[in-house]
């Protein structure tokens, strides 16, 4: 029996790393393999996963949304948010959840009163901005979150789909749409790889944007910890929020679903760290 992940590409993933620590440190011996899967074999290759003893898998990008048809069942969360990162097989059937959830709420707790009753931007539309919208509509009452894409269309049929509790509107990365929803938002939040290693000089807003200190930046990317939106968002007074915790959070709550356990956060994260510290 071992536990796996699935992705491509997959060679940047922390995962293996994080279950493999944390299934050490509770005397289990099962393996954490990363497998990298096209999407056009990924039925056939999650079917031999099953075959050859997987007891369960995480899911990245990018088959959070294409794995779903492959499940026997869906976790009522999951399936709200339209994403699927965790996989548990039991008697050759599968049954999806999402975890990123949990990482989201857990990053963004502290700062709920902060974010109550206020605006909210998001950029991006892709696979992880399902999650955070779904999280800061449902978690955070808002009284008005926007959507910022560089492909309207799609930004536009996230927010349709989100849109039954907080009004959402939609705009472009042309600076005259972003810069009122910048100074609006009490909360920004980054869901784009922009700005990840190596492109670690890029940022999702222009230099030109300012923050002030009653906002609240959190940034999805983990490598490096301090992005350059963190970094000039802090410079101007906001507080910062990285991927760090997200990334650990999901994990803790994959790894409680596939064993039972309780993930050991500090060590798990210590090595986590250490890996990251090491890259950079």
């Amino acid at each position: 029996m071992f536990y796996a992940i699935i992705g491509k590409p997959i060679q940047h993933t922390r995962s293996p790393l994080m279950q493999n620590t944390a299934l050490r440190a509770v005397g289990l011996t099962h393996e954490y393999r990363a497998v990298e899967i096209d999407p056009a074999y990924l039925e056939r290759d999650v079917r031999k996963l099953v075959t050859d003893g997987c007891a369960g898998f995480n899911v990245t990008i990018p088959h959070k949304q294409a794995v779903i048809p492959l499940l026997s069942a869906i976790d009522p969360e999951a399936k709200a948010i339209g994403a699927v990162n965790t996989v548990i097989v039991k008697n050759g059937s599968l049954r999806g959840y999402n975890t990123d959830i949990d990482g989201f709420r857990s990053s963004l707790l502290p700062h709920k009163e902060q974010i109550r009753g206020k605006h909210a931007l998001l950029i991006g539309a892709g696979g992880a901005a399902r999650t955070a919208v779904y999280s800061l509509v449902n978690d955070f009452h808002l009284t008005h979150l926007t959507i910022a894409a560089r492909t309207p269309d799609k930004a536009r049929v996230l927010a349709n789909t989100f849109s039954e509790r907080v009004p959402i509107s939609v705009c472009s990365f042309e600076e005259a749409e972003l810069l009122p929803a910048v100074k609006q938002a009490a909360v920004i939040v980054n869901s784009t790889p922009i700005g990840m290693h190596p492109n670690t000089n890029a940022s999702p807003l222009p230099a030109t944007m300012k923050f002030h200190n009653e906002q609240i930046v959190f940034d999805l990317i983990y490598t490096p910890l301090q992005t350059t939106l963190l970094l000039r968002a802090s410079a101007n007074g906001a507080t910062t929020v990285n991927g760090l915790e997200m990334l650990i959070q999901q994990g803790a709550r994959a790894f409680e679903l596939f064993t039972g356990k309780q993930m050991p956060i500090d060590i798990v994260k210590e090595a986590v760290l250490k890996s990251l510290s090491q890259s950079s």
